[in-house]
């Protein structure tokens, strides 16, 4: 019966052992802190450095891993280690990199370092073990872009972003800095007027501006402070960024910055300050309903408001035809606008305006010069008949009915031809005088040589008026003056002498 007895007692002394102790020490939870820089490592049981049951673990007992991310750690040793409990113990350890928040860090007992108080040895594998780094790439901005009317600026994050660090709340206006940069509009405010959210990744500001956008301005955008905005995980966006700037659409229309006709009074050209096109998309040639024509002054007028033809010198100088009745006196002015308010565009899409400057031209005057007052005359001391001999001077005076083109310009502008007997003189020997000094009334003149051919003085006058107008030449004079050159010497043909 005792011997029963001890049996009996032995077997529950292993029982209640075995309970006591239902194995090796094993990792029941694995944890890491915000920053990513130490991982809480909790056991099952109490845990040493030694089979007795004492000592505390240290760094060498333990062997990190990583997996997947970008992140890395420096040492599978772990940096230090400290200790909550007996159960509980915190290894420090370091990265290199931003963590994405797909790393996985595994922790398991370094071979026969980890025991328990009956000297189990915790194994090299372990469950329970592993831990998510905590994402730690800060928000940044991905996209910026302005919609065409320069008011909108469209923020697009690369993760969702909000106003508090617990990934909560919406962004405000206050958030955001705007500045500006070049071109010669500006912006009303360095905070947006208001905010709209396409989702919670892209942000609509508003925003105001002055002047007229050339489209060389820059306007950027950062977040105002560097706790502004976050992401989900707490990460605050810098006030430094990328991809954060865009550029303004230009809005300066396209204007006429010269127009001119040609000598005949018959094309315009059109020249704008830029190329311009006869659709919003930038595309297509102007055609002549694009264009309307008008008239003011003079003696001449045009045909139609409407161009009779079209041509393209380049994308910014057109060429427009045009008809004409009566004869211009230079008094006359050709204006031309686009047709309408939709019908010329520049590359960016703005429309010429129907009120222009630098849009009119003068017609060249066309009227014919003539000469109204036209004689001739000899400096010979015999008055009794219009005679010429050697050495006398020969005189045409004339007056036309406009300034005559100067001969000291150009001696095609007046030439008059003198012949002596059905003889030229030579042009060398014909000089000219504007009498007056109006460039109205002139004198031609040469003196008579030995060599000249005797008869009548004829002469052939050819001009230009100062608009380059080709007079008909002039050969008649309009006081019946003659002159007649004479250089044989009277002889006698009978002498007598009587008493």
């Amino acid at each position: 019966m005792l011997r029963l007895l001890q049996i009996f007692f032995a077997f529950f002394a292993c029982f209640f052992a075995s309970i006591a102790h239902a194995g090796d020490p094993t990792i029941t939870g694995t944890t890491i802190n915000s920053a990513n820089s130490e991982l809480t490592v909790t056991f099952s049981e109490d845990v040493f450095n030694t089979t007795g049951g004492s000592g505390n673990l240290q760094a060498a007992d333990f062997a990190l891993s990583i997996s997947g991310g970008v992140a890395t750690i420096g040492s599978a040793t772990p940096t230090s280690i400290s200790k909550t409990s007996q159960t509980v113990w915190v290894l420090g350890f370091s990265t290199s990199g931003i963590a994405n928040g797909s790393e996985t860090i595994s922790v398991v007992p370094v071979l026969n370092s980890i025991y328990d108080a009956a000297a189990d040895a915790a194994a090299t594998s372990q469950s329970n073990n592993t831990a998510a780094l905590n994402e730690k790439v800060v928000p940044i901005i991905s996209s910026t872009t302005v919609d065409s009317a320069n008011s909108l600026l469209t923020v697009t994050f690369a993760e969702n972003v909000y106003n508090a660090a617990s990934g909560s709340n919406n962004l405000e206006v206050g958030d955001f800095a705007l500045s500006f940069s070049g071109g010669a509009a500006t912006i009303g405010s360095a905070t947006p007027t208001s905010i709209s959210k396409t989702s919670q990744s892209v942000w609509v500001l508003s925003f105001s501006t002055s002047g007229v956008a050339n489209g060389s301005e820059t306007i950027a955008v950062v977040p105002a402070a560097n706790n502004s905005i976050y992401d989900a995980a707490g990460n605050t966006a810098a006030t430094s960024q990328s991809n954060n700037t865009a550029t303004f659409n230009e809005k300066v229309v396209p204007i006429i910055s010269g127009t001119t006709v040609n000598s005949a009074n018959s094309e315009v050209t059109v020249t704008f300050a830029e190329n311009v096109y006869n659709a919003a998309s930038g595309s297509n040639n102007l055609e002549v309903g694009d264009f309307a024509l008008s008239f003011s002054g003079g003696a001449a007028t045009i045909g139609s408001a409407t161009p009779t033809s079209i041509s393209k010198t380049s994308q910014s100088v057109w060429v427009l035809s045009f008809s004409t009745s009566g004869v211009a006196n230079g008094s006359e002015t050709i204006a031309v606008v686009p047709a309408a308010n939709n019908s010329i565009y520049d590359a960016a899409g703005n429309a010429a305006a129907t009120s222009q400057s630098n849009n009119t031209a003068t017609f060249n005057e066309k009227v014919l010069p003539t000469l109204t007052t036209v004689g001739i005359a000899s400096d010979n001391a015999n008055t009794d008949g219009p005679w010429a001999t050697t050495g006398d001077t020969i005189t045409l005076t004339f007056v036309s009915d406009e300034i005559i083109a100067d001969p000291a310009d150009d001696a095609t502008n007046l030439v008059v031809t003198f012949k002596s007997g059905g003889v030229a003189v030579n042009a060398s020997r014909v000089s000219y005088t504007n009498v007056t000094g109006d460039k109205i009334n002139w004198t031609a003149q040469y003196d008579a040589a030995s060599g000249d051919t005797e008869g009548n003085v004829t002469f052939s006058v050819a001009f230009k008026d100062v608009s380059g107008n080709v007079g008909t030449a002039e050969t008649a004079v309009t006081d019946s003056s003659t002159v007649r050159f004479d250089r044989t010497a009277p002889i006698l043909n009978s002498v007598s002498l009587s008493t």
